[in-house]
């Protein structure tokens, strides 16, 4: 005996076309739909970075234009010698100020004070 919903799509003529997922696998998010995400996601993440560096340069240029995109912060440079018994000597020089930039990036080859600020050492290793 045929069920309550076949005797309705046989009155209503109605059939599923082949290679349709049936009414309750629609619902579902296939491979396809989930690239797209992906691939607009990473899309808009670049887009966002890229558009951050861009902003970060202009106002970087503008400051610089005003005289104030330029700083300086203290560095300690030490030497890290390696010796031939495994041991590392070190030898401290005299601390020296360094260039930075007011960025939130590196820009010209320049580090951010920010990040200088942070890590007043540097160590060269001989």
């Amino acid at each position: 005996m045929p069920s309550y919903y076949q005797r309705v799509a046989e009155i209503l003529k109605l059939e599923r076309p082949r290679g349709q997922p049936s009414g309750s696998d629609r619902s579902t998010i296939g491979p396809g739909v989930i690239k797209r995400v992906l691939r607009w996601t990473i899309g808009v993440l670049i887009f966002v970075a890229i558009l951050t560096y861009a902003c970060d340069y202009g106002v970087l240029r503008y400051r610089m234009a005003r005289g104030t995109g330029l700083g300086s912060v203290t560095v300690d440079t030490y030497y890290a010698i390696h010796q031939k018994n495994g041991k590392t000597e070190f030898q401290t020089l005299d601390p020296q100020p360094q260039t930075c930039v007011n960025s939130l990036f590196p820009h010209q080859g320049i580090t951010p004070c920010w990040y200088l600020s942070r890590h007043p050492e540097k160590r060269i290793d001989i």
